[in-house]
């Protein structure tokens, strides 16, 4: 049996025009999601991060 990891980052902010938005970003390793989220803080305009991780097994 093999598992297949998904991660998704959700995350939330404020544009320059003073306008919210959210997106969705699907990754298939921790690490680059990792560094995604490390890159995410480092912007002062994003005030939410979701991570989530889902499994499947074959």
């Amino acid at each position: 049996m093999e598992i297949e990891k998904k991660f998704q980052i959700d995350y939330s902010g404020k544009n320059p025009w003073d306008q919210y938005y959210d997106n969705r970003v699907n990754f298939d390793s921790e690490e680059k999601a990792d560094a995604f989220i490390q890159k995410l803080m480092e912007d002062e305009n994003i005030y939410q991060i979701f991570k989530t991780i889902t499994a499947r097994y074959r």
